[in-house]
C-alpha cells in the first residue's frame, strides 16, 4: 500500500513537472510571433498571421540577407501594411535603392541567382541596371508575384514644382506611350519604418510614401485596374503621354 501511494505521489509530481516545462516551452515558441517593446521600433506590438505573402517576405528576408542587401516593402505592401496590419494585395512590393546595388557590387545576374537559390522563380525584367530597373519574380511555393522596384535619385530636370529626391520606374500598358517608353514616379526624401516579424526585422516606407504615390486619401481603399492608376497617378516625373491613348473608355 505504502509503494502504491509513493507511485500515485511519484506520477502526480511528475505530471505537474511536464506541464510547468510544456507550459515554457510554448511560451518560448510563441515568442517570435509577438512583437516585443522595442523603442527603436516603429510598432510596439503586432501579430502577423502565416500565409502565403508572409512567408514570402520571410523568404525575401532570407535571401537578401545573404547578399547583405538592405531592401524595404513599398507600394501595394506598403499600403497594406500601414492600412490593414497585414501584406494582402494582388502581389508582393519591394524596393532596393540603387546605390545600396553599386555599394554592394550587386550585378542583375548575383541577384537572380541568389533569389533563385532560395526559390523564387524568376519570370521577367523591365529597363536597364542604372535607369529604371525592375524584375518580377514568382514567390517560393507559390504563384505570387513578386516585384522588384530600383529606386534612383533624380540628377536630371523634371516636369514638376515638387522637390521630388527619388525615382522609379514602372512598364507597360499606358507607359509603353510615355516619352521613355515607362512611367516615372516621383517621392520625396524616402523614409524608412522598421517592425519585426517572426523574430526577423524589416523595413517599410513611411506613409509620407504612401501620400506620395497615392494621395492624401491613401487610407480609403480604391478600385481600379492598373492602367487606370496610372491615368491617376499623382506622382508621374513626365506629363507628355499620348492623350488619345490614356483617354480611351478602356482604361
Amino acid at each position: 500500500m505504502f509503494m502504491c501511494r509513493l507511485k500515485r505521489f511519484s506520477y502526480s509530481k511528475i505530471s505537474s513537472f511536464l506541464f510547468i516545462l510544456i507550459s515554457i516551452y510554448l511560451l518560448l515558441y510563441l515568442q517570435p510571433f509577438v512583437l516585443p517593446h522595442d523603442k527603436n521600433l516603429n510598432r510596439t506590438y503586432q501579430h502577423f498571421s502565416d500565409d502565403n505573402f508572409t512567408r514570402c517576405l520571410i523568404h525575401a528576408e532570407n535571401a537578401f540577407k545573404n547578399l547583405s542587401l538592405p531592401w524595404f516593402l513599398a507600394f501595394g505592401s506598403a499600403l497594406m501594411y500601414h492600412r490593414s496590419n497585414n501584406f494582402i494585395s494582388d502581389d508582393i512590393d519591394i524596393g532596393i535603392f540603387y546605390d545600396d546595388l553599386i555599394r554592394n557590387n550587386i550585378t542583375e545576374r548575383k541577384l537572380i541567382l541568389t533569389l533563385r537559390k532560395f526559390d523564387f522563380k524568376y519570370l521577367r525584367r523591365y529597363g536597364q541596371m542604372n535607369n529604371g530597373k525592375g524584375w518580377t519574380l514568382s514567390c517560393p511555393k507559390s504563384k505570387l508575384h513578386f516585384g522588384i522596384f530600383i529606386f534612383y535619385r533624380i540628377n536630371f530636370q523634371i516636369e514638376t514644382d515638387k522637390p521630388y529626391v527619388w525615382w522609379t520606374a514602372s512598364y507597360n500598358g499606358p507607359c509603353a506611350k510615355m516619352p521613355f517608353k515607362k512611367c516615372r514616379r516621383g517621392f520625396l526624401e524616402i523614409n524608412l519604418e522598421k517592425f519585426q516579424m517572426f523574430g526577423k526585422l524589416f523595413y517599410v516606407v513611411s506613409k509620407q510614401f504612401l501620400i506620395d504615390q497615392y494621395g492624401e486619401q491613401w487610407m480609403i481603399p480604391h478600385k481600379y485596374n492598373y492602367a487606370q492608376s496610372i491615368k491617376i497617378m499623382p506622382n508621374l516625373i513626365d506629363k507628355q503621354y499620348n492623350s488619345e491613348y490614356f483617354n480611351k473608355e478602356d482604361y
